[in-house]
């Protein structure tokens, strides 16, 4: 028999749910620490808390929308909600940056060594490198593209043949 089915009185069955959403929310602050602790253990993944944190926020919505005075309770437990999400996933955000990062990086140490190794090469060589093809050479970022060029610069016989590599 649900509360609003009973005989109780309407002052009594109002103090009857405000109990049982204080017991929801206690719940839901229980169910937000467990998440809480599996996510930093990894043994959760953000994508996954997400996705629960999200049907989470669903039913107490629906349940809440059932009794349109506690709208504000919603509000509270929603924001419980992304109080743990948000982090997490600014957290998650931080890590992939700092990864694309370090891999851009790799990247741009590995042309800039490929173009100075041309450069020396050149130089070595052919005693000089000219301005013109230097500021070429430094344009190129494909790395194959530089390993083709260091190639043909250590197997060529004129500094014009390394120009029309370039």
């Amino acid at each position: 028999m649900s509360i609003y089915e009973s005989n109780r009185p309407e002052e009594e069955k109002a103090q009857l749910i405000n109990e049982e959403f204080k017991k929801l929310i206690d719940t839901v602050n229980e169910v937000l620490n467990i998440l809480n602790k599996l996510h930093d253990r990894k043994e959760i993944f953000t994508g996954d808390l997400k996705r629960i944190l999200d049907v989470l926020v669903n039913i107490t919505g629906y349940l809440y929308s059932k009794y349109g005075e506690y709208r504000k309770i919603d509000e509270e437990v929603t924001i419980m909600i992304k109080t743990l999400y948000d982090p997490a996933i600014k957290e998650e955000g931080i890590k992939e940056g700092i990864k694309k990062g370090i891999k851009k990086g790799r990247i741009e140490g590995r042309i800039k060594k490929a173009q100075e190794n041309i450069l020396n090469a050149i130089k070595a060589r052919f005693d000089t490198v000219p301005d013109d093809l230097k500021n070429k050479i430094l344009k190129i970022k494909d790395e194959a593209k530089l390993d083709e060029i260091l190639v043909a610069v250590i197997k060529s016989n004129s500094i014009d043949e390394v120009y029309k590599m370039v």
